[in-house]
């Protein structure tokens, strides 16, 4: 699924959907208020990359930047200093995150590829199918 964050609506829905998925995570723990302005959503492949994301033709970019599958919820500091810095930099501040979507992305991804973001967005549909009770398609 392709989400431009960009639009003030679709933010929402990325923000919504990626809270629950915390909240799931958590156990119930955690509720987030997804309006919120204490986080962010983080574009792990960043919206504009520079050094460090070469891996990724300008068409994977394209593609993928606005995957849910290539987003994950971030403290708004975290979030700006990490700015689009490579996987590499990003990865040890997405361990130490208050987040627990974030630590997983984390610990289950040592690199950020177009198949990890594939990989990513597919356990995120698997988790949704459970929490919204949603039969699969397909």
């Amino acid at each position: 699924m392709v989400i431009r964050t960009a639009q003030s609506r679709n933010n929402r829905v990325v923000r919504f959907i990626l809270c629950a998925l915390e909240r799931h995570l958590s156990g119930g723990r955690v509720d987030y208020n997804f309006t919120s302005d204490s986080f962010n959503i983080e574009h792990v492949l960043p919206q504009n990359p520079q050094t460090g994301w070469e891996a990724f033709t300008d068409e994977e970019v394209d593609a993928l930047t606005y995957r849910l599958g290539n987003m994950t919820l971030m403290q708004a500091g975290a979030n700006k200093d990490l700015g689009n810095t490579s996987y590499a930099a990003k990865r040890p501040v997405f361990e130490q995150s208050g987040f627990e979507i974030t630590r997983k992305l984390a610990a289950d991804h040592a690199e950020w590829t177009p198949e990890r973001i594939a990989t990513h967005q597919n356990w995120m549909a698997a988790q949704a199918t459970a929490i919204w009770r949603i039969a699969q398609i397909g």
